[in-house]
């Protein structure tokens, strides 16, 4: 069983707040995600590194786009080491980052790796911020704009307003082979949206591109 813990900010009709009851951490912009790298046997891909986040324990969920905390873990665990992509999984819901999002989380940590050097304070801000650290130095000359450059950040994130925009997580049931894209391309607009007959939302968006995007959420991401 899990909750969803900001919508409990009362329980018993009292007035303490969630964040004094005993199993809460009382910081609440700190993490304990757990990431440890591992290379999937029999999938047919050689030399395949997966990230993979134990998010269970942790008041962010794992969620990268909306944990500050979260996103830092996964920053600085991909200073050490590449992965071709990123999964976190909490309360037996997982959200795989691949794509552009891996692309991003890898040239964050990259980023900070080669600009610790530097600037320590950069390279802290990568890891909570990427999007504003890479506009940060690409408007700066010198070592930070040359490394933004090179790691492919600054390229990246370009055109990028938050980090939701970048890093858009495909999420679903652990026990489900579906993932689903967890929000709508950026600067898509809802057109319509309706039911099939086996049980799936299907949603229609209109973005800047001449052709409409249809995002299917199947019955099983309600598991």
């Amino acid at each position: 069983m899990s909750f969803d813990l900001p919508s409990l900010s009362r329980l018993g009709g009292d007035d303490a707040p969630l964040r004094s009851l005993p199993w809460i951490d009382g910081d609440g912009d700190s993490c304990r995600c757990d990431p440890s790298f591992r290379e999937p046997a029999g999938t047919g891909v050689d030399d395949r590194v997966v990230l993979a986040v134990d998010a269970d324990d942790c008041p962010g969920r794992g969620d990268l786009a909306a944990s500050p905390a979260c996103l830092a873990t996964v920053v600085e665990a991909l200073t050490e080491r590449d992965a071709d992509v990123v999964r976190t999984r909490h309360a037996g819901r997982e959200r795989t980052y691949a794509g552009r999002a891996a692309a991003c989380l890898i040239a964050a940590g990259r980023f900070r790796e080669r600009i610790e050097f530097h600037e320590t304070r950069l390279a802290e801000r990568v890891t909570r911020e990427p999007i504003a650290a890479a506009r940060e130095a690409s408007g700066r000359e010198g070592p930070p704009k040359r490394i933004a450059a090179e790691t492919g950040l600054a390229e990246i994130v370009a055109g990028s307003e938050e980090a939701g925009d970048v890093l858009r997580a495909h999420a679903g049931p652990t026990v489900a082979a579906t993932r689903v894209a967890s929000a709508p391309p950026p600067g898509a607009a809802l057109v319509d949206r309706w039911e099939i007959e086996t049980g799936a939302t299907v949603r229609l968006y209109e973005g800047a591109g001449a052709l409409r995007t249809y995002h299917l959420t199947p019955p099983s991401t309600r598991l």
